[in-house]
């Protein structure tokens, strides 16, 4: 896997709180399938604000596209190009909010193909779950800075977050309160991962590429 950053600094980590973003994480899924489009709007504005440090009025800005990208996604036919336009906005407002610490079209498009292939493995979930990790892991390397490697574990958290989603999504749950409790905690486990990696010195460039690939 290569790494995907020409934007060495990344997103701050020295104020991330995992406990805080997994709960309003976990709590956007909620009421994302549900439909609940006022809740999730609530929710993401939080969740950016506290992620991407988009100070509000523009955090409602952000969320909006959030949300649009979330509704033209939906259906199976969606348009792509409609959805990777969204996604591209808002991630040029978390870019530009942060000094422009990534690339917000390239983490438009990695964004969307997370999606892609989850939805695709919610879909057929014996499928292998190593294309979603790697999705999940080429996303957190971008935005953070880090070489994938460094960020491979909170990629598998955060796929073991999906994992439970779907079975309650699925109709395959036998106890939906439990699952969604999993989720939360893999997503704090995830982004205390993030956080954690963040402590260490990164990876050289050449280096990472270099273990990435093989």
């Amino acid at each position: 896997m290569k790494v995907d950053n020409a934007h060495p600094h990344g997103l701050d980590l020295s104020g991330l709180n995992p406990e805080m973003i997994a709960y309003y994480e976990t709590a956007g899924w909620r009421a994302y399938y549900a439909r609940d489009w006022l809740r999730v709007f609530g929710l993401m504005v939080l969740l950016i604000e506290s992620q991407f440090h988009i100070p509000f009025p523009r955090s409602f800005l952000a969320a909006l596209h959030i949300i649009r990208a979330s509704i033209a996604f939906v259906p199976h036919d969606h348009n792509l190009d409609a959805v990777q336009g969204h996604l591209e906005r808002f991630y040029r407002l978390a870019a530009s909010a942060n000094g422009d610490a990534f690339d917000p079209r390239r983490a438009a498009e990695l964004e969307l193909r997370y999606w892609v292939i989850h939805r695709e493995l919610a879909e057929a979930p014996a499928f292998d779950k190593r294309p979603l990790i790697e999705s999940l892991a080429a996303l957190h390397a971008l935005l953070f800075a880090r070489a994938p490697t460094e960020i491979w574990a909170s990629a598998e958290s955060r796929a073991a977050a999906a994992a439970a989603v779907d079975r309650i999504t699925g109709r395959r749950s036998t106890d939906e309160a439990a699952d969604w409790r999993r989720v939360e905690e893999c997503l704090r486990r995830a982004y205390q991962q993030v956080k954690d990696a963040g402590r260490q010195p990164a990876a050289p460039v050449a280096a990472a590429q270099q273990i990435a690939g093989r």
